[in-house]
């Protein structure tokens, strides 16, 4: 069977490798049949084009991966693909979140997967090449996380999980080549090009109530073994001469024993490699040890979740760690390295006041950071915070193209969209506006392309 695996266009400044279409379309390719990667945010393929490159390929199966954002764009693809001839199937962080959602809004869409889908997809597109059609139901049943509009409840349909990750292999780096993509494609700056993203783990057993990561990915940690990282790494420098990767999960650093393992294998490799961890890590699985081990294996850059300067909110956010202590790490981590480190914060957590932000914003300029990122809290669907969004008198389907890094639906009570939109940029220029930070952006830029993603991003926070 002919399979194109598409995310939808969107607006987005950070773009990287699509690691999710990378890993089904290698697993899809292991089961006898031929998938296609068409990324439409880095070809600038909107939904028309994209709907004339269907007529081209005149594929049997097309497969969206959809974030919650993606549905009013979504829906503009569909009504672009009403004349092909080809089957449609939902996934991704939307889908798995909120499988109901996914099927009231797309009717036309015919099959859905919640999770982790490197198995079930194969399996589906077997049964289906068998039966020359959609099968049954009762064989649809059979694929995990797999869930059609006649499933009774789609929540019930536990989410696919992946317990080996050694066994699914490497992404198909063939259609998702580093060298296709930005020179800045996440934290704007690198050390060395090409660089390249790997993925390293999978779950996350933390509480914490803006994530939907867990809701996708389950619970429990899931490592890659050591040896079959470097052996992506080793390939990776061969094929493609990346000289940088950049680790993207959030719980690399989970496993201490396993951290200071991968560095010394890493070193002693000898790929001479630098990286960096651009997708934020927790500051409570770090120590003195961890820091060295990770310095002296090449990392020069990570960014940390810190997300709030009051902690009524970090407590609400059930982010099991105290001010005192995030404030420590990071100063730790000046001391003990020379890294480049970005925080994370969150402004406008339901229940937050203003005056809780602007304590946030002077964390953000008291702590020894290089760079931080104010987003917009996202009420992401199945997550306390959506509920307490809910709670509140927000409704889902306001204006979902304004859910996104800096932009949401949602305004904490007290404040007008206009006065919210006027502290988040408050917060950006506090901190960005400040001789040492600007020194720094200055010495970092090397390149024409690194100038032109920062103004998009700087339009990004300056925009209403």
């Amino acid at each position: 069977m002919k399979v194109v695996l598409a995310r939808p266009w969107n607006k987005t400044s950070m773009l990287i490798p699509n690691h999710g279409l990378g890993y089904l379309a290698a697993s899809v390719h292991r089961n006898g049949h031929a998938a296609i990667v068409i990324d439409c945010i880095r070809d600038k393929l909107q939904a028309d084009n994209f709907a004339d490159r269907m007529r081209e390929i005149k594929p049997d199966i097309i497969g969206f991966q959809v974030y919650t954002f993606d549905l009013p764009i979504l829906d503009a693809y569909l009504q672009a693909l009403c004349h092909i001839d080809a089957i449609l199937i939902a996934g991704g962080p939307h889908p798995s979140a909120a499988p109901s959602d996914m099927c009231r809004r797309f009717p036309g869409i015919q099959l859905f997967i919640r999770g982790e889908a490197e198995q079930s997809l194969p399996r589906l597109l077997d049964a289906i090449s068998a039966e020359g059609k959609i099968p049954p139901q009762n064989i649809l049943d059979s694929i995990p996380g797999l869930f059609t509009h006649e499933t009774p409840v789609p929540e019930a349909i536990p989410c696919a999980i992946t317990d080996d990750l050694d066994a699914i292999g490497f992404p198909d780096w063939d259609q998702i080549s580093p060298n296709d993509y930005p020179v800045a494609p996440q934290g704007t700056f690198t050390r060395r090009l090409p660089v390249a993203p790997i993925i390293i783990t999978r779950g996350c057993p933390y509480p914490c109530t803006f994530c939907a990561g867990k809701l996708i990915s389950g619970h429990r940690i899931r490592t890659r073994s050591v040896d079959h990282v470097i052996e992506e790494l080793r390939m990776l420098k061969r094929r493609f001469g990346i000289r940088e990767f950049h680790i993207q999960d959030d719980n690399f650093t989970f496993y201490r024993e396993y951290v200071i393992e991968f560095c010394h294998k890493l070193t002693e490799a000898g790929l001479d490699l630098v990286w960096a961890c651009p997708n934020g890590i927790r500051l409570d699985s770090l120590d003195e040890d961890v820091l060295r081990a990770m310095d002296r294996a090449g990392c020069y850059s990570v960014a940390v979740g810190i997300e709030s300067g009051s902690q009524r909110i970090l407590d609400l956010m059930r982010k099991q760690t105290t001010l005192n202590d995030l404030v420590w790490k990071v100063q730790q981590i000046k001391r003990v390295t020379s890294w480049y480190i970005t925080g994370f914060f969150i402004l406008g957590y339901p229940g937050e006041t203003p005056g809780e932000m602007e304590a946030t914003i002077r964390l953000s300029r008291r702590l020894p950071l290089d760079k931080a990122n104010f987003g917009i809290l996202m009420p992401l669907p199945g997550t306390q915070a959506e509920t307490a969004a809910l709670d509140m008198g927000w409704h889902p389907d306001t204006d979902l193209l304004r859910m996104s890094e800096y932009r949401s639906p949602f305004t904490p009570k007290g404040l007008t969209q206009t006065e919210f939109r006027r502290m988040f940029r408050r917060a950006f220029v506090g901190f960005y506006a400040r001789p040492r930070i600007i020194w720094s952006f200055l010495r970092q830029i090397k390149s024409i392309d690194q100038i032109r993603i920062l103004w998009r991003r700087l339009k990004d926070v300056i925009l209403p």
